[in-house]
């Protein structure tokens, strides 16, 4: 098949171009509490027992439970140029059908407390989990005239309690990227073929008419026929014809042909989805898929795919 499909249709499917992203003058920085405001609810532990990911945490509850940790950002910080900005916590607790613990931000501009989000990600209490935030720019909102940065955990109800081992702050400022890879022009003829072989010379005539002709952008299959083999040899013969290519794989469900299934543990493993050996993926816990699609992403790039 060969279609029409415009750049917006890229980020509708969920590609992502690649590229080189400059950014000589950017940094990032990670940023730990110094200190522990308690303001209602039992605590055990202080500022010191959330500064590291050691096993050793700060015991919040049982039930009612509202705290807030303070930040401080370094003077030599340009807050207005901070353009990435994520609050993680290493959480071990109750899911949040047998308790709600929500996080919040300060927004300085407001003078209000901000919903950053909860404890969704949890499934198993058991099991440690890390949650991450990631608040609405711009950023400078939440940082104060001393500089300081706060951040809040509530539990409102129900007899449980939680353990945070570590919570911390990491963001970007300085230049934002300047992206120097493809860029797919509006308009661009499209071909989709998830199963190889992939015929990298077809062509067919448009639904307007005239002569036939060839794609522009072939979105193919990471792996060649064989189903392990990265598909270089097949990316090497689309750009041979001028053309660029798309690298496909699945995020969102587990494939149990793929060379890497063995990675998945059964704790991300969902339902049947319909197709044959596919299981949805519970795409909360990117602490353990994050990593896993990050491989998957190098080998595209490594095979020398434009986009994933």
């Amino acid at each position: 098949m060969v279609a029409a499909a415009t750049a917006t249709f890229l980020v509708a499917t969920g590609a992502i171009v690649t590229g080189v992203a400059h950014s000589a003058q950017a940094s990032t920085t990670t940023l730990v509490p110094t200190a522990l405001t308690i303001e209602a609810g039992a605590v055990v532990g202080g500022v010191g027992a959330i500064q590291a990911l050691d096993g050793v945490g700060l015991h919040l509850g049982p039930g009612k439970s509202r705290s807030y940790r303070t930040y401080q950002l370094p003077s030599s910080i340009d807050a207005t140029t901070i353009w990435s900005f994520t609050v993680k916590a290493k959480y071990s607790g109750p899911s949040k059908q047998q308790q709600v613990w929500k996080w919040y931000i300060r927004d300085v501009v407001s003078n209000a407390w901000s919903l950053l989000g909860d404890n969704t990600e949890v499934v198993d209490a058991s099991t440690p989990v890390t949650l991450r935030f990631y608040p609405p720019g711009p950023y400078a909102r939440y940082v104060s005239a001393s500089r300081a940065i706060q951040i809040r955990s509530v539990a409102t109800n129900k007899a449980f309690a939680t353990d945070l081992d570590a919570e911390w702050i990491e963001f970007t400022a300085g230049a934002t990227p300047a992206f120097t890879g493809w860029k797919p022009p509006v308009g661009a003829r499209w071909q989709y073929q998830l199963q190889p072989p992939v015929d990298t010379a077809i062509t067919a005539v448009p639904w307007t008419g005239g002569s036939a002709v060839a794609p522009q952008v072939f979105d193919i299959d990471l792996y060649e026929s064989d189903g392990s083999t990265p598909a270089a040899v097949t990316v090497n013969a689309i750009h041979a014809n001028g053309a660029h290519a798309i690298c496909y794989v699945d995020a969102g469900t587990y494939e149990n042909w793929r060379p890497d299934a063995a990675a998945f543990p059964a704790s991300v493993l969902g339902a049947h989805n319909g197709w044959p050996g596919e299981r949805w993926l519970d795409i909360r816990r990117l602490d353990i898929l994050g990593p896993i699609e990050a491989a998957r992403v190098l080998k595209c790039v490594n095979a020398g795919f434009d986009a994933v």
